[in-house]
Formats: structure tokens, C-alpha cells, sequence
């Protein structure tokens, strides 16, 4: 039963070693994939600025605040 098990292995072994068209489907997905990614992130990089710049355009200033001795009308030190 070994023998046959290393016999099977190794005939799976040479119809892989000798499959062409499988070498071929899986360097067009690797490329694919390749593509896609570098699409991803070029489209990701040149978003996000404006994205960024977008969020900081929209957000709300503050009022100035008023200094702290104008708060309180009877500051010791605001009559001197």
C-alpha cells in the first residue's frame, strides 16, 4: 500500500510538473491580481487628498474665544 501511495504521488507530481495550461491560468490570475492592487492603491492615493482637503474645507472654525480676565467682570487685576 506504501508503494502504491508513492507511486500516486508521484505520477500527480509529473502531471503537475507537465501542466501547462495550469501554469498559464495561474500567472494570468497573478498578473490580474497584480493590476487590481496597483489599481486599488493608485485610486486610494489620489483620493484621499481631496478627501483630506475636502473634511478640512468643510469643517467648522471656532469663534474666538475671549481672553479670560473679560470673563469675569470683578478681576482683581483688570482695574490696575
Amino acid at each position: 500500500m506504501l508503494e502504491q501511495i508513492k507511486l500516486d504521488a508521484c505520477y500527480l507530481f509529473e502531471v503537475e510538473r507537465s501542466d501547462r495550461d495550469g501554469v498559464k491560468y495561474a500567472l494570468t490570475m497573478y498578473l490580474l491580481m497584480i493590476v487590481l492592487l496597483t489599481l486599488i492603491f493608485g485610486v486610494a492615493g489620489l483620493v484621499t487628498p481631496l478627501v483630506i482637503e475636502l473634511v478640512r474645507s468643510r469643517e467648522k472654525k471656532k469663534p474666538a474665544g475671549t481672553p479670560a480676565n473679560e470673563l469675569n467682570p470683578k478681576h482683581p487685576f483688570k482695574n490696575k
